[in-house]
């Protein structure tokens, strides 16, 4: 008998991980990460709320936060090459992102 497994209602978080990571200091919309995945973009963004409790844009920026974080321990950017290495659309709104969902501001 041919069996179905809970796996194949899944996407792989591994490969998202990998496509977000290349394309973090771009824009990157649901049709791109589900493409990536090779699912639909409604169906993509159902499964991924499913199992990840968050929508793919609140991922994407948590990943943009957790990289722009990393950069700054570094030490030698600017907030300005730090928002655009993280894929901000600016230091403006780097800065606000930030200090709202990490409670403090980057500098």
């Amino acid at each position: 008998a041919f069996e179905t497994s809970i796996k194949d209602s899944r996407f792989d978080l591994e490969a998202l991980d990998r496509y977000i990571e290349q394309h973090l200091a771009n824009k990157i919309s649901v049709a791109q990460l589900a493409g990536s995945v090779f699912l639909g973009e409604s169906q993509f963004h159902m499964l991924f709320k499913e199992q990840m409790g968050i929508t793919p844009h609140q991922y994407v920026l948590g990943k943009r936060i957790d990289r722009s974080r990393r950069l700054i321990e570094q030490g030698n950017l600017s907030l300005g090459q730090v928002a655009e290495l993280a894929g901000f659309s600016g230091q403006s709104s780097f800065t606000h992102t930030f200090s709202r969902l990490q409670g403090m501001s980057p500098s």
